[in-house]
């Protein structure tokens, strides 16, 4: 819509983005800052200066951009953890909760039929398993109603293209899992030793899920990356349960947001907003504050904006909207609606909304009873009005 935006030219498909540095690159604050502004000046005029997604260092030198007075943490992070020992040492790490369920999904997929554990060595064997990552990924994320960003002309051509020349030049590594014949799981990494990043992972669904497949393709693929060589284990962005118990640790990610022009000030909302939405929505239950998420909440039925009423409560004709009684049935509204309403800080009325509560958005609970005040950082003790807690 003519909003003019400089950022990094990654098409939305990198985990982490950086400049390319070189031996003089800026390692202290004053040299950092003295090249930001030699940077600015050469820059185009534009509304909003967005560069995401930055890692504090790239390689052994510090990030230059993470440097300056300007960059903020990001609210996404990447996990990561290292195997400097043997491959034993690194599984008896992960604790004997972790080892017994990876057993555990062995035997259960040894008794569902025969088992193959795959690693692509030819182009042809990349390709297979690609298309089954994607199909499944698909598969995935059409259930539950989400958008496949991958699935366009152009990242099915980079991904084609690394599952094929880089497979060759040893940039990326493809695993498997085959089950009577058929791929049943499969993981995508790129290789940059001793680090490898796995970015791509799926597996079917049904019957399968109860397997653990995406623990096991896990699992498999650390296993024979350690055996190559590789001993830092990078998990990428996106917070998830699973990331944990492969002992990974999360690592902060750094970014710059800068609004040049009052249209850049709305749109820096809406980036941080969609970047909160990116990460993984496959966490633990929220506890039941986090829950109770002020304006978040909408009955089904009735044409007022904000609150909607259920037929319940609209037969029993309670149209005031702070009138959310226990035992109502409420939908927390989607994402998107939810993040048009923050302010750049991520926060409505002060009120942060926080990674962890998407997977909650767009689904319906029911009413445990009101929430009348809470503690916000900064002002204290705050009265609310029109807010409750939903059951878990």
């Amino acid at each position: 819509h003519g909003l003019r935006v400089v950022e990094f030219a990654d098409c939305g498909l990198t985990d982490c983005n950086a400049p390319a540095i070189g031996p003089a690159a800026p390692a202290d604050v004053v040299s950092a800052e003295s090249l930001w502004a030699a940077l600015r000046s050469a820059l185009p005029p534009c509304d909003l200066l967005n560069l995401a997604k930055m890692p504090p260092r790239i390689g052994d030198a510090p990030n230059p951009l993470a440097l300056v007075s300007c960059a903020g943490t990001s609210p996404l992070r990447t996990w990561s953890t290292r195997a400097e020992g043997g491959w034993e040492d690194y599984l008896h790490d992960l604790g004997r909760a972790s080892r017994k369920e990876i057993k555990r999904s062995q035997r259960l997929l040894g008794e569902a039929g025969q088992v193959r554990m795959l690693v692509a060595a030819t182009p042809e064997e990349g390709l297979r398993l690609l298309d089954a990552l994607d199909e499944m990924q698909l598969a995935r994320l059409e259930s539950r109603h989400r958008r496949h960003g991958l699935d366009t002309h152009h990242s099915h051509a980079l991904y084609r293209r690394l599952a094929t020349a880089g497979l060759g030049e040893g940039l990326c590594a493809i695993y498997g899992i085959e089950l009577d014949g058929r791929i049943v799981a499969a993981l995508l990494a790129v290789l940059d030793r001793p680090r490898i990043t796995i970015l791509r992972v799926a597996n079917r669904s049904g019957a399968l899920s109860r397997h653990g497949l995406g623990r096991l393709v896990m699992h498999h693929a650390l296993c024979e990356a350690h055996a190559a060589g590789f001993t830092h284990f990078d998990f990428s962005v996106g917070d998830g349960e699973h990331k944990r118990r492969f002992r990974a640790e999360p690592q902060p990610l750094m970014e710059i947001s800068l609004p040049v022009t009052l249209r850049g000030r709305a749109r820096a909302g809406l980036e941080r907003g969609h970047a909160m939405a990116m990460q993984l929505a496959g966490l633990a239950g929220l506890d039941e504050h986090a829950r109770s998420v002020r304006h978040a909440v909408r009955r089904f039925h009735g044409a007022k904006p904000g609150f909607h009423m259920t037929t319940q409560a609209a037969d029993e004709g309670r149209g005031d909207d702070t009138r959310l009684l226990r035992g109502d049935m409420v939908e927390v509204r989607s994402a998107p609606e939810i993040l048009a309403t923050l302010d750049a800080g991520g926060k409505l009325d002060g009120l942060v909304f926080m990674p962890e509560m998407l997977p909650f958005c767009g689904r319906r609970f029911r009413v445990v009873r009101r929430a009348d005040k809470t503690c916000v950082e900064g002002v204290g003790m705050r009265h609310m009005s029109g807010t409750v807690f939903l059951e878990n």
